[in-house]
């Protein structure tokens, strides 16, 4: 009678714990899992306009932990997915989000962000989903894996951006105006906060290759979705997502100004110098959804004066500052980080020279003045290609390197518009760290020798500079950067070492 009891009993066990169980769930593993899995879909799932739709997750045991489906009920020309799940984080963690089954029969662009703990954020659509169908019917389109264990303490900082790729893209001296396009890297629909949705731009572009000409020129909306700039819209673009997840700017833009160019911040994180004045704050626009250019601001500056040098700077919500755009002055170089003005420096050996070649954005004819004059040179030899010979006239006009005469040439005269050159300074070290972090960072060790510009009216191939080294040092750094009047380095040349 006793056996039969226990008997009984076993069987009303197994039968209890199995009607909590999904007809998916296998295996008994030895730990509970948590049923606090919060699903929110968010309305950018709808792209095209598709219709709303149920939504459930199923739960299956696993021997380690769980995986949640999220399955859709009554799709109608389904494209996109993007959801939120909460999850309990001091019992499990999430190893992997993506999409499955064949509900949507193509390769998904996705993008999930795993590391903010208590949260999955997924995404996921059609690449170019306005020439496709969508899913319609019921189906799972995604799924989460979470093991057993917490999840690690938060490692998702929200802020501002100091990537490199999202400085603020100022353009050259309006007076008394200050004009430039919002460059937040991620942030690839605009609106100020970098999301999962941001992959909706990426999926609608998607596979699209595309000339400089309208990267730079018509402040398309594709500067904002090529996030690699590399003139394509590709998988590389989701890369900025997650590396921005969370990230805002939507404090603005704050303008500073200052008579000394070593206020400038020294790297994207770090504070501006004492001697540096805020005269200004932009508010962000906000997102149009209808919108097919960059955002773009402007600043009328009350009290221009000749001897100062401007930046910007974006803010978020917190009054954080991030990663400065260039630095512009009304007189003198403006500097930048991006990889234009770097001289190609080589070293003859055999005579114990530095050798390299002019290149100042947009002084095509070489004679330390950039004048719409300059513009001559890349209309001659407009949509050449390269390679190009260190001598070559086409070597001197590809000023950005990228080894094809654009508009992007005709963009360095604007950049550098009324810019006079002053010369070349030429740095040595024994430690290679002394090389500038960025172009635009200043000198922290004393130049080794000025080099100093002298007019020419030969129009031809490019200069040839030279710089006899009568010591070089075994194994000593050079490197050699454009001065202006006031003493400020432009963008350095590569760093040589020698043997």
């Amino acid at each position: 009678m006793l056996t039969r009891q226990w008997v009984c009993l076993l069987i009303l066990l197994v039968t209890l714990v199995c009607a909590g169980c999904s007809a998916r769930d296998v295996g008994m593993p030895n730990r509970a899992v948590s049923a606090d899995f919060t699903l929110n879909i968010l309305p950018e799932s709808y792209y095209g306009g598709a219709a709303e739709c149920a939504w459930e997750t199923g739960v299956e045991l696993t021997e380690s932990g769980c995986i949640v489906r999220v399955k859709t009920t009554g799709a109608d020309s389904q494209k996109a997915l993007y959801f939120d799940l909460g999850y309990d984080a001091e019992t499990m963690h999430p190893v992997a989000a993506e999409p499955v089954g064949s509900a949507l029969e193509c390769e998904l662009l996705n993008v999930s962000i795993l590391d903010d703990r208590g949260t999955v954020h997924f995404g996921m659509i059609l690449p170019n989903p306005d020439q496709k169908a969508g899913f319609s019917g019921d189906g799972v389109l995604a799924q989460v894996e979470f093991k057993y264990g917490a999840a690690e303490e938060n490692r998702r900082v929200s802020g501002v951006p100091t990537d490199h790729y999202s400085s603020a893209e100022l353009r050259n001296w309006n007076s008394p105006s200050l004009v430039w396009y919002s460059t937040f890297s991620g942030d690839c629909n605009q609106d100020g906060i970098v999301t999962v949705t941001d992959l909706t731009p990426i999926g609608v572009n998607y596979g699209i290759a595309f000339t400089p000409e309208n990267f730079w020129m018509d402040g398309s909306l594709l500067y904002a979705v090529d996030t690699d700039r590399n003139f394509e819209i590709t998988v590389a673009d989701i890369t900025a997502i997650g590396r921005n997840f969370g990230k805002d700017v939507l404090g603005g833009f704050n303008v500073y100004q200052s008579t000394d160019y070593l206020d400038f911040p020294s790297s994207n994180d770090e504070p501006n110098g004492p001697g540096a004045a805020l005269i200004g704050n932009v508010a962000f626009k906000g997102a149009d959804p209808q919108k097919k250019y960059k955002l773009g601001y402007s600043f009328e500056v009350t009290s221009p004066d000749e001897s100062s040098y401007y930046w910007i700077r974006p803010v978020d919500s917190s009054g954080n500052t991030g990663t400065p755009s260039r630095m512009i002055t009304q007189i003198g170089l403006n500097t930048s980080r991006e990889d234009a003005g770097a001289a190609e420096l080589l070293w003859d050996d055999e005579n114990s020279n530095l050798v390299w070649g002019y290149n100042f954005p947009g002084d095509y004819n070489q004679d330390g003045l950039v004048t719409l004059f300059d513009l001559t040179l890349v209309g001659v030899h407009y949509r050449k290609q390269g390679p190009f010979a260190i001598d070559s006239t086409e070597a001197l006009v590809d000023s950005n390197h990228d080894q094809i005469i654009s508009v992007r040439d005709f963009y360095n005269v604007a950049v550098h518009f009324d810019k006079p050159f002053n010369g070349y300074r030429v740095f040595r070290s024994d430690d290679p760290t002394d090389y500038p972090l960025y172009n635009d960072s200043q000198p922290t060790i004393d130049p080794f020798t000025d080099h100093t510009y002298v007019s020419s009216e030969y129009e031809g191939p490019r200069d040839i500079w030279v710089r006899h080294i009568e010591t070089p040092g075994s194994g000593m750094y050079y490197w050699v950067r454009l001065v202006d009047q006031n003493g400020l380095c432009g963008t350095p040349s590569n760093m040589i070492q020698i043997p």
